[in-house]
């Protein structure tokens, strides 16, 4: 569900949409997918914790790829991917509520060349706090 949810936020963003289309996988891209394009995937999922103890709400580890056959365009999209997630204020998407906003943190990110896709591959990761909607 959260997956499905930060495929949403991504395809909110015209400018996204405009360089890689609907081209936006689960884990990974399909094989007739035509660069660029972006993955997602989830990692680590913990509680939210506060002062009174574990809350309602999940942090939930997701990591988006952007490939791309060049490295200014990964590195362009990549910041389009980054400004996104970040400045996402939260709302209900796919049944979850996804709370965006100053509780989103940024991990991390790195890029390298893929041999074997002959793509430039960015990572990102990122912490998205979501609970299920009742």
């Amino acid at each position: 569900m959260i997956g499905s949810a930060v495929r949403s936020i991504l395809l909110a963003n015209s400018q996204i949409v405009a360089e890689v289309g609907q081209q936006i996988f689960p884990v990974l891209a399909r094989q007739e997918a035509k660069l660029p394009y972006l993955t997602y995937r989830r990692y680590t999922r913990d509680p939210a914790q506060s002062k009174e103890g574990v809350g309602s709400y999940t942090e939930q580890g997701v990591e988006v790829s952007v490939y791309s056959d060049d490295y200014d365009e990964a590195e362009q999209l990549g910041d389009l991917v980054f400004n996104t997630i970040m400045s996402y204020t939260g709302g209900t998407l796919h049944g979850i509520d996804v709370v965006g906003g100053s509780t989103t943190q940024y991990i991390g990110g790195e890029d390298f060349w893929s041999e074997e896709l002959e793509a430039f591959r960015y990572i990102q990761e990122f912490i998205v706090d979501y609970k299920i909607s009742e």
